[in-house]
């Protein structure tokens, strides 16, 4: 799947993450019991990451305008998303377009985000997609940091959301590997309904890319993470529209 990132600074690769929804948690008391967990895990302590950042994510999806343009996608979206604990500047937000056959990104400050709300670029916000996450962020030892909040649509609870990063790891088989290890011994419980997202799209194409690829061009970054709750939030929306008509 061809990819182009647009980025208006140059950024490195990062360790891979993995962003779990638990999604036979029952009511939001559930958040507490796997803060509960984490606060089993083995030593060295799990201890609170110190920053100022409770969003872990604000999401929200626009559609094209109905048009006679020839040109014109229906199917195509522009995900609207920032992930202010991962993202050097907070106030920064990626703006990614898909037609459904090719992905391209740009990370932009927030100032510009009043510039796109003032313009009439032909798109419109699509009713009910706006997601915000607020949780708390834990690290375990200097190798592991995990987040974790409640997902809700609207009035509906969906579950945990735990996101979990490896530091130290960057390649792509072992990591996923790992992580998904990690989160089944020591978060989930056999027998509770956890689905992994892993961003299928961007980890095939990087799939793809054999080692004679440059190293910066095989590495994980942190857009990839937003298509990661992309992939989550959309998955919900479908299970919510299955809900509705049954």
């Amino acid at each position: 799947m061809p990819v182009t990132a647009y980025k208006s600074f140059q950024t490195t690769g990062i360790a891979n993450k993995s962003v779990f929804l638990w999604a036979s948690a029952t009511d939001t008391n559930s958040l507490q019991v796997l803060l509960t967990r984490l606060a089993a895990l083995p030593p060295p302590a799990v201890q609170p990451l110190r920053t100022q950042q409770k969003h872990m994510l604000t999401y929200r999806v626009l559609r094209p305008l109905p048009s006679n343009d020839p040109s014109h996608n229906p199917n195509s979206a522009i995900h609207h998303i920032s992930l202010p604990h991962h993202q050097a500047d907070p106030s920064s937000q990626y703006w990614i377009h898909d037609d459904t056959e090719h992905l391209s990104m740009t990370e932009l400050g927030g100032s510009f985000s009043d510039i796109f709300q003032r313009m009439d670029t032909g798109w419109q916000e699509r009713q009910g997609t706006t997601v915000n996450l607020e949780g708390r962020g834990f690290e375990w030892g200097r190798d592991w940091r995990i987040w974790c909040a409640n997902f809700q649509q609207g009035n509906r609870y969906r579950g945990v959301v735990v996101e979990v990063q490896y530091m130290p790891c960057d390649s792509l088989p072992a990591s996923k590997l790992l992580l998904t290890e990690f989160a089944e011994r020591h978060i989930f419980r056999s027998g509770e309904s956890v689905r992994p997202f892993w961003g299928r799209r961007i980890y095939q194409n990087l799939g793809k890319q054999g080692e004679e690829q440059p190293k910066d061009e095989r590495e994980f970054e942190d857009w990839h993470t937003a298509l990661q709750y992309i992939e989550m939030v959309q998955y919900a929306s479908v299970a919510r529209r299955k809900s509705s008509i049954d």
